[in-house]
């Protein structure tokens, strides 16, 4: 039997990751789903629109047989490190097939690509070139290739097999077709990105033709159907760790915020509740960066 592992943010989870769900049970009919997910914090430094819990009951209910958290410590930063902490979980389950999206669909490219990153050793002089110019990370690494791959979930593709051919991960990388851009806007389907269903909710758009039932239902879950209240609470979030930071005496910028806690993971809903209340000294137990 075979355990196919899967990677994802599903802010939020939407009709092209059903689509994905369905391929890999199409391609692999007696296989276990294991999910690896970002829960409340995300690449980027954003907040996600859905809490780990609530994501965690969409991913059961859609497809997946057991979801495991990827510790912010992770979902938090760049795809290379993003990709360690997610693969070296799925290789302690025992996955023997990672399924990605991938714009180009060319494993063979990719997997190229991968080994020239790790062999190349002018790559990272030439990535470090292009950050010093003013390029951020990901289009840093797309210049300083011989192939030019820029389409985020390929770049991020080239992560997962580096992670596989460094640690030696008894792992096949496999890639589904992905149907659309990850960064378009332009709706042309039902099926379309998760930064255009952001906007959509953002501009109290409906987005119900665009996610399956279950994260519609859980993304406007006790809001009397208030369209941007999901969108609200996002913002809210962000605010409160923004005073938070700002109270406590440590600089903050536009850069990410990342929120480590030493007793496990909090829903955004406890961060709210215990800023208000000053933490009543829970403070020194969490470890702050900007």
């Amino acid at each position: 039997m075979d355990v196919i592992g899967v990677i994802a943010e599903y802010n939020p989870f939407h009709n092209g990751h059903l689509y994905h769900i369905k391929e890999i049970k199409r391609m692999y009919p007696n296989s276990i789903i294991v999910a690896v997910i970002s829960t409340s914090f995300l690449q980027r430094g954003e907040v996600s629109i859905l809490n780990k819990w609530d994501k965690t009951r969409i991913c059961l209910e859609n497809g997946i047989d057991l979801v495991i958290e990827l510790p912010f410590v992770f979902s938090s930063q760049s795809a290379d490190i993003f990709s360690y902490g997610a693969l070296k979980i799925l290789n302690y389950l025992n996955v023997n097939k990672l399924v990605f999206g991938s714009e180009s669909n060319d494993i063979n490219l990719l997997y190229n690509l991968a080994k020239e990153q790790l062999n190349n050793k002018s790559y990272d002089k030439e990535v470090k070139k292009y950050l010093d110019e003013g390029y951020n990370y990901p289009t840093a690494m797309s210049k300083a290739l011989s192939s030019k791959v820029s389409s985020p979930n390929d770049l991020l593709a080239i992560s997962y097999i580096k992670q596989i051919i460094k640690n030696n991960y008894n792992i096949t990388p496999i890639s589904i077709k992905r149907t659309n851009n990850y960064h378009d806007i332009n709706i042309k389907s039902n099926i379309t990105s998760a930064t255009s269903i952001r906007n959509l909710i953002k501009n109290n758009k409906s987005i119900k033709k665009y996610v399956p039932n279950d994260t519609y239902k859980y993304i406007y879950k006790n809001t009397a159907d208030d369209m941007s209240a999901p969108w609200t609470r996002h913002r809210r979030y962000r605010f409160i760790l923004w005073v938070f930071l700002c109270g406590s005496g440590i600089s903050v910028s536009s850069v990410r915020i990342r929120l480590h806690c030493k007793h496990g993971s909090i829903q955004p809903d406890a961060i709210l509740s215990r800023t208000l209340k000053g933490f009543h000294g829970h403070r020194r137990k969490f470890l702050i960066q900007s």
